[in-house]
């Protein structure tokens, strides 16, 4: 089941992901209705509910405070007045966060459909999921040897799914025998630590601590 209204949803990566839904102000349009202005209460709504999360969960406590005093300050120059489109808010209140943390993975997310009221994906959700990733073959978009036997791999993503480890498998083996390797990065988008331990034991001989994960504070969606 999905809110019937639209919501603008607050994502703070890094410290792990956290969803703000701000609703109320779309009360008064027809259910089903996809969200067509801002008002000033919902403004503040999302405002202060995405400043209170950063306070609450965000990893670096003092980028959070910089980015409420630099987000209080337009709001008081009443920067933020003319703009009525849902999408529009959402994105110029992203680059004002992101130009304050440089963090690409915080970001406010508009969703004219609402959020879904379940825990996690279907199980036909999971199979397309599934089936996306298999096209784009993991991640794994060129592997090569190069002149000169140098291994290149260029890396799309980092694929969580457990039916990525013989793609990723496949593609050392390939280079394994290679004098150097190139891991090609410039678009590659993120994604699960289990694949970059995967290919990181290739590299490594010893044990070698590659991440920590801390969470302030776990908000429900």
């Amino acid at each position: 089941m999905k809110n019937r209204h639209g919501s603008l949803v607050t994502t703070v990566a890094l410290a792990g992901a956290l969803a703000m839904v701000v609703q109320g102000a779309w009360g008064q349009q027809r259910p089903g209705a996809a969200p067509t202005a801002v008002d000033a209460g919902l403004r503040a709504a999302v405002i202060d509910g995405a400043i209170d999360q950063m306070r609450r969960a965000y990893i670096f406590e003092e980028v959070a405070e910089k980015m409420a005093k630099a987000i209080r300050a337009r709001d008081a120059r009443n920067e933020y007045d003319r703009i009525s489109a849902p999408q529009e808010f959402a994105n110029v209140l992203t680059k004002h966060l992101q130009d304050v943390s440089r963090d690409k993975h915080l970001r406010i997310v508009f969703n004219p459909e609402g959020l879904p009221q379940r825990s996690g994906p279907t199980p036909d959700e999971r199979a397309r999921a599934l089936s996306d990733e298999r096209r784009r073959n993991f991640g794994f978009e060129r592997v090569e040897r190069l002149d000169g036997n140098v291994g290149y791999i260029e890396l799309r993503g980092f694929s969580g799914t457990p039916d990525a480890r013989g793609t990723a498998v496949a593609a050392m083996n390939l280079v394994a025998d290679t004098d150097a390797l190139i891991f090609d990065l410039r678009r590659n988008g993120g994604g699960s630590p289990s694949m970059i331990g995967i290919l990181s034991s290739y590299l490594f001989t010893e044990i070698v601590h590659l991440n920590d994960f801390y969470v302030r504070e776990q908000l429900a969606a």
